[in-house]
């Protein structure tokens, strides 16, 4: 899968958009895990489309996600390593008996890994079943 990060227009004079570059510039040179951080298009398998935000906080990663339908939702982790994106997503199953009693409640945890290729992202996604397979 590739992502495509999108560029927003600023309706701003010459200066201001040459100072938000430098900026840009002197924080990207500072931390080389930045070039994860902004609004990511998704092209999900299918033809859906999705939306991936990555921001940086003071001391940690943040994110949200829409996947093809629904609302925009946060991720639960958002962390760098090995020079790679990983978001992780969690999802509760409900187990229930013979009389539709729920007997045990079971957290599944989507990994998200994503490297950077210039203005794109290319995605691993490991999600594993609810039945176990």
């Amino acid at each position: 899968m590739i992502f495509t990060k999108r560029l927003l227009q600023l309706n701003r004079s010459l200066p201001s958009v040459l100072a938000l570059a430098a900026l840009a510039a002197a924080a990207s040179a500072a931390d080389p895990n930045n070039r994860f951080v902004g609004r990511w298009a998704l092209t999900v398998p299918g033809g859906g489309a999705g939306w991936l935000g990555i921001t940086a906080e003071k001391g940690y990663y943040d994110g949200s996600i829409l996947w093809i339908a629904g609302s925009v939702e946060p991720v639960d982790s958002v962390f760098v390593f090995n020079d790679a994106l990983h978001v992780t997503r969690t999802r509760d199953v409900q187990r229930k008996d013979s009389n539709g009693k729920v007997v045990r409640t079971q957290r599944f945890t989507d990994l998200i890994t994503a490297t950077a290729d210039g203005d794109e992202l290319k995605l691993t996604i490991f999600r594993p079943r609810a039945n176990g397979d």
